[in-house]
């Protein structure tokens, strides 16, 4: 099992949001700057307990709540030192679980809203593939 972050542990792990902007922003590509905004917003969570700007709900950039969501499914979704991977059934419950909580809403992104009309369909195709 892993262990905890410590607080000067975790203070240093937090400064990525801030670092990877810095580096991100100086580029002058409208890409380049979108990259920012996704590296500076996508820890943020719906309820505003997220990092580092404290942002809540629609103040977070879609495009930041869109990776906030793959980052979670990516970490839950994926074989780790601590942990196996899940199975995409049970990450999505653990997704919808986070949302009703403080997590990322899922339901406030395109990937999701298409996930759950897909879910309604006859269709046993899957909307991801997980390698």
């Amino acid at each position: 099992m892993c262990d905890t972050l410590g607080p000067d542990e975790t203070t240093s792990f937090r400064t990525h949001t801030d670092a990877g902007p810095q580096i991100i922003e100086a580029a002058t590509s409208p890409l380049m700057k979108f990259a920012a905004r996704i590296a500076k917003t996508h820890h943020e969570k719906w309820d505003g307990s997220g990092y580092p700007l404290k942002l809540q709900g629609e103040d977070i950039p879609l495009e930041g709540r869109i990776v906030a969501v793959a980052d979670v499914f990516d970490a839950l979704s994926s074989k780790r030192p601590y942990k196996p991977a899940f199975p995409i059934k049970k990450c999505f419950e653990i997704l919808e679980e986070g949302a009703a909580s403080t997590s990322t809403r899922p339901s406030s992104t395109p990937f999701w809203r298409g996930r759950t009309k897909s879910s309604k369909s006859k269709s046993s195709t899957p909307m991801i593939e997980c390698r």
